[in-house]
């Protein structure tokens, strides 16, 4: 497992935006989504192909090659995304010197203000007067800006320390870019922004340290914002987010209830229109402490005083014995082209087998088919559904502090 750093490189957005969230989320779990980890799989797909001159197509329909991701199948989406990376760094060719994949960074030679600060870059190379800095996106859901992109100049800004004092005073340019295939940009899924060595070191004092030095404020804000607030792990406790979000849909606690803040009669346009335009902020918002409240819950505590449950989500149906099911609609007369219906060969799903078959052969297909608890969800105390045992995997009591 890799280490991170707590002001390392690729969280800069929201620690330099909002320095109050490094002291709100320090103790609270790390828990990386599915996205992530795919992501993780994508990047360490195309530092295999890289490093081993292997092409990702050779692994397509394979379990990933490394075995901390041996559960995910590398899909024609993942090849076809990772292709354009590998072929990127590719055609810099043999013209590049002292070249190499992922690269562990520091800022520590800046001073003591930097202590502990490092991160891993996807890619870094130079070659006289050029730094190279590459960053490999595998997310699909924000199409990430090159421009003054945070990240990527601290990055940029610790691939220059590691050079010796020749190199250093030969460089005139560091170019940082960012591959993301599977997000449209306006610019294309390559794009670069190159700055002087300068631009770097001048963002590094009067930007990047001043930020370092706001977070070990005691005090230091809170600072919400779409942008800091997307992968903060603590966003469903932040109360600057939740007066935030309140605010903009019109909200107000009194006495311990949520009220509104509009007029008996109706709503205005004006404030038809404020709630309208901040409905998808709120609804993140409410979905992070949601999501807060289930991961307590998950891990044995509570942070609802015992207002909410976990309870099995809409179960799914799925073949106890696939092979067994195919031969039983082979026998009621169907053909593989009917029962694999899709240029990758995937068996039909219990519902599409039983509509094919009808009436008269769902009942013999019965016998095949499981059924599956749904994923637990957070439910009223008083639910009629019974709720999910749990069994702790860490003490979650601290949530309850970090709520008062």
């Amino acid at each position: 497992m890799a280490a991170h750093a707590i002001l390392g490189a690729s969280s800069a957005d929201r620690w330099m935006t909002c320095p109050g969230s490094v002291r709100l989320s320090a103790d609270l779990p790390n828990t990386d989504s599915g996205h992530a980890r795919l992501g993780s799989a994508a990047h360490a797909l195309g530092e295999r192909c890289l490093l081993n001159g292997e092409d990702p197509f050779e692994f397509l329909g394979d379990p990933h090659p490394d075995k901390a991701f041996v559960d995910i199948t590398v899909d024609t989406d993942m090849v076809d995304a990772v292709n354009v990376y590998v072929d990127h760094i590719r055609k810099y060719g043999k013209t590049l010197r002292n070249s190499n994949i992922e690269v562990r960074v520091s800022l520590e030679p800046l001073g003591e203000w930097a202590k502990g600060m490092f991160g891993t870059a996807d890619f870094c190379a130079h070659d006289r007067a050029v730094l190279l800095v590459d960053d490999y996106k595998h997310g699909q859901g924000i199409a990430v800006d090159v421009d003054n992109n945070r990240q990527l100049k601290y990055y940029g800004l610790g691939a220059y320390l590691q050079l010796n004092d020749l190199q250093r005073e030969r460089l005139q340019q560091i170019r940082t870019t960012i591959i993301q295939p599977r997000k449209p940009h306006r610019d294309g899924p390559v794009r670069t922004a190159i700055y002087s060595v300068k631009e770097i070191l001048d963002w590094a004092e009067q930007e990047l340290k001043p930020a370092v030095l706001a977070v070990d404020d005691p005090d230091a804000p809170l600072v919400p914002s779409e942008k800091a607030c997307q992968f903060c792990a603590a966003k469903g406790i932040c109360p600057a987010l939740a007066e935030k979000a309140m605010s903009t849909a019109e909200l107000d606690f009194m006495d311990g209830e949520i009220v509104t803040k509009v007029s008996k009669d109706k709503l205005t346009p004006e404030q038809i229109k404020a709630i309208l335009d901040g409905q998808q902020f709120v609804l993140k918002w409410i979905a992070a402490v949601a999501s807060h409240a289930e991961l307590a819950l998950q891990r044995g505590g509570d942070v609802t005083g015992g207002a909410y449950k976990l309870v099995n989500g809409k179960s799914s149906r799925s073949w106890k014995d696939e092979s067994a099911a195919a031969k039983a609609m082979r026998g009621f007369g169907f053909d593989d082209k009917q029962l694999y219906p899709v240029k990758e060969p995937s068996f039909l799903s219990p519902a599409q087998a039983e509509k094919l078959a009808g009436k008269q052969q769902k009942e013999q297909l019965a016998k095949y088919i499981g059924k599956q608890p749904g994923k637990p969800i957070l439910a009223p105390a008083d639910d009629k559904r019974e709720a999910v045992e749990i069994s702790p995997q860490d003490d979650f009591n601290e949530a309850d502090d970090l709520l008062s």
